[in-house]
């Protein structure tokens, strides 16, 4: 099992959770074995008191012909995994898949070529209580439905484990009756759930609404969690203006965090990723410098879009995934991001190119970003546009090579997003 990319995290945290609690392959109850280049390796069968979990990652970032390969490999190899159980012995499989980041049926055929699998097989006599069914009990979730409480009451929770952001895998279940969200991710890996734990309990105490409440956190073998509460509706499937409007009306309501917007690092990320464009980096930073204390910082949700919005019908009900959420952020840029990140979707674009194409100056967006800013309290310039814009972009780039750092060795990605910005900006970045 890979460990590169966030859903080949959340493989890694999927077979630590489907196995024995506590088990490694030296005490013979747990054997992992991956499937392999092309589905190409067999899951072997389990002994009468072991369990084999076994599967392969995702394959993203490919053509359609290699998807569809891989595709097919997948579900053959998958459906020869119901002879490898065994007699009396058990099967639970878990999908995964990665982001859906664009929407429509195209996007999400692409997701489903795309996916991988986890699976547990477990021989007649392996009835050891799992990782999940021992997080399961820690956070306080009530017994799967249909299964008494124990230890294998949380075999049957499979069907609502789903693959998040960062390398977290979410346990949709309830807890206390009420319906709530278990999020695990390696401790301390850039999936750790916990640091978004204080954040989300000081915006419910500044009286911030639909946002998820933290209910409890914990850590358990290497495995960190948190629980907190599952907002009614569904994930939206674009920005509309009247979604646009009310997602700036929420925006005003994140407190200030007293003192000016922090400057994103690009120097330091320059030296550590990109050190032939770091004077360049370093001219940007100092602009952003030189401007931005005379913006008020306040708190950013850091990844605002489409897919991590909820509503029933036309009303906003949610806001989730608050892993980027973070103090001293520059107002308008959450706006922006949505805005942005739909534009971006619909044309196309690279990160660099909707920045060049001033989405607050031109284009069908540009009237409707600057009404969303001006509810969420904001009346900029021109100047101060091209300054938000300018903030946007340095954050998405720091945290892109920061979260990835083999995007540095991709040129076309540093091309078209650092590079054309340079280029392009060179008259702004030189002004006194």
């Amino acid at each position: 099992m890979t460990a590169g990319s966030a859903a080949d995290g959340a493989h890694a945290v999927l077979v630590r959770l489907l196995g024995p609690d506590g088990a490694t392959s030296q005490d013979g109850r747990l054997a992992v074995v991956t499937a392999g280049p092309g589905w190409s390796t067999a899951a072997p069968r389990p002994t009468t008191t072991g369990v084999v979990v076994w599967g392969g990652d995702v394959l993203d970032g490919r053509g359609v012909p290699a998807l569809l390969r891989h595709a097919g490999r997948r579900e053959v190899a998958l459906a020869r995994t119901r002879g490898a159980r065994g007699p009396a012995g058990a099967r639970q499989v878990v999908r995964t898949a990665p982001p859906l980041t664009r929407p429509g049926p195209a996007a999400r055929a692409r997701r489903w070529l795309a996916g991988g699998a986890v699976v547990r097989l477990a021989g007649p006599g392996a009835a050891a209580a799992t990782a999940l069914d021992t997080l399961a009990a820690a956070a306080g979730l009530d017994p799967a439905p249909g299964r008494p409480a124990g230890p294998a009451a949380g075999r049957s929770r499979l069907s609502g484990l789903r693959v998040g952001s960062g390398g977290a895998v979410l346990l949709l279940g309830s807890a206390a009756g009420r319906p709530v969200v278990l999020r695990v991710a390696a401790q301390d890996g850039p999936g750790d759930p916990r640091p978004t734990a204080d954040p989300l309990r000081r915006l419910h105490a500044a009286g911030v609404r639909r946002i998820p409440e933290v209910l409890a956190t914990g850590t358990h073998d290497g495995l960190a969690w948190t629980v907190e509460t599952r907002l009614p509706g569904t994930t939206a499937g674009r920005l509309t203006p009247a979604l646009l409007t009310q997602v700036a009306d929420f925006c005003a309501t994140l407190p200030p965090t007293g003192g000016p917007p922090a400057v994103p690092p690009l120097t330091s990320t320059g030296h550590t990723h990109l050190p032939g464009l770091v004077d360049g980096l370093a001219r940007v930073e100092d602009v952003l410098a030189a401007g931005l204390p005379a913006l008020p910082g306040v708190t950013g949700h850091g990844d605002l879009w489409a897919g991590n919005l909820l509503v029933e019908g036309a009303a906003l009900t949610g806001v989730v995934d608050w892993d980027a959420c973070h103090d001293g952020a520059v107002p308008g840029t959450d706006v922006l991001h949505a805005v942005a990140t739909d534009d971006r979707m619909r044309h196309h674009r690279s990160l660099g190119a909707e920045l060049l194409a001033r989405p607050w100056q031109d284009g069908p967006t540009a009237d409707l970003l600057v009404a969303a800013w001006a509810r969420a309290g904001l009346d900029l310039s021109p100047a101060r546009q091209d300054l938000v814009g300018l903030a946007w972009w340095a954050r998405q780039v720091t945290a892109a090579l920061t979260r990835t750092p083999a995007l540095a060795a991709d040129r076309q990605w540093v091309r078209q997003n650092v590079e054309a910005v340079l280029d392009a900006w060179r008259a702004v970045l030189a002004a006194p």
